[in-house]
């Protein structure tokens, strides 16, 4: 896997997610652990999950279990499991179509929320954000946002002429 570019605020997110793989004595972080740092305050995601109109409480709740139920063990160095490869990856290819130089949290959010990415379509069944509802809401700021940029661009263009 080629060098992935994370903004600092996902490079947080990551440490958090070691730091309760750690607490929960795991060997590993997961999809749980990360989706547990995500909704921490100091990620700042909690605003834009409540836009969806998502209960954060029972989003953290739901991690909670995941990292409960997660294989206990006493290593030393805490990991990324194999879910983590993968939604990193994901991740980098939502950071491409958003137009970010960077993986920003809500990337990360929008990989774990997509089936076989994070979890298994059959644990996603219980998982509050459906992963057409975080799309439907960056792309709809990026296409607003796209066209206020191209619109001033234009209009600046023909203002010239």
């Amino acid at each position: 896997m080629e060098t992935l570019s994370l903004n600092e605020i996902a490079i947080s997110a990551i440490s958090i997610a070691k730091s309760l793989a750690k607490e929960y004595g795991n060997a590993f972080y997961s999809s749980g652990h990360l989706l547990g740092a995500l909704l921490t305050k100091e990620i700042g995601l909690q605003s834009f999950i409540a836009s969806l109109k998502v209960d954060i409480g029972y989003m953290k709740e739901w991690a909670q279990v995941r990292m409960e139920n997660y294989p206990k063990s006493n290593a030393v160095e805490i990991n990324g499991d194999e879910a983590i490869t993968r939604i990193l990856e994901k991740a980098d290819d939502i950071r491409i179509r958003l137009g970010f130089l960077e993986i920003m949290p809500v990337c990360l959010l929008y990989a774990i929320s997509i089936p076989e990415v994070g979890f298994r379509k059959d644990q996603l069944k219980t998982y509050p954000i459906k992963e057409k509802d975080i799309h439907n809401s960056l792309f709809q700021c990026k296409e607003l946002a796209d066209k206020v940029l191209y619109s001033d661009i234009n209009d600046t263009a023909s203002s010239t002429k």
